[in-house]
């Protein structure tokens, strides 16, 4: 029980600093088909790649993935309510950064309104913001979903402990009554 409350009290405070230390998202170019082209991006730590891509994943569990490639996956001709009401290309790019990989992970989304034309601050200012806005949002559910694998991992490891409560109180009784027909 202490190790509950422990936990819960644990995960409120990460909470409250995780919302004074949210990174903000950035203008920036990424390589698609081997051309750079703009987009946002957001510097995410503490995260492994793994979390990063399941949340985005799950984020985006309603679109349809064309496809992935390398360190890109293309939601192509998909209406996403949070970016713009017409249809439109995503390109989610999640890759490691820096010596040891496990530190940093940039996380970046690209717009194209179809035919590479990529949207930007310029030219398609509304679309950019509802990025901008996506990914400083994406930030606080990157932090909810690692909770909730946190914590779908701590139950797995509450049932096996008593999994292995059952048994061994199994071989007690056995053993008691082991000792009770020795005597």
């Amino acid at each position: 029980m202490k190790k509950i409350l422990f936990t819960i009290v644990f995960l409120a405070a990460a909470l409250m600093f995780a919302k004074a230390q949210d990174p903000i998202p950035v203008e920036a170019t990424v390589e698609f088909n081997k051309t750079q082209v703009p987009g946002i991006s957001l510097l995410l730590s503490s995260y492994s790649i793994d979390v990063v891509q399941g949340a985005i994943s799950a984020r985006f569990e309603t679109l349809k993935s064309s496809k992935a490639k390398g360190c890109y996956k293309a939601y192509v001709s998909q209406r996403f309510s949070d970016f713009s009401s017409m249809n439109i290309d995503i390109y989610v790019f999640a890759e490691t950064r820096g010596k040891n990989s496990k530190d940093l992970v940039t996380l970046s989304i690209a717009i194209s309104k179809g035919n590479n034309n990529f949207a930007t601050a310029d030219n398609d200012p509304e679309i950019y913001q509802n990025v901008k806005n996506f990914l400083t949002d994406f930030n606080r559910y990157l932090f909810e979903y690692n909770v909730k694998l946190q914590i779908a991992d701590e139950n797995l490891k509450i049932q096996n402990l008593l999994k292995d409560i059952s048994k061994l109180t199994g071989e007690a009784t056995k053993l008691r009554k082991n000792i009770a027909e020795t005597e």
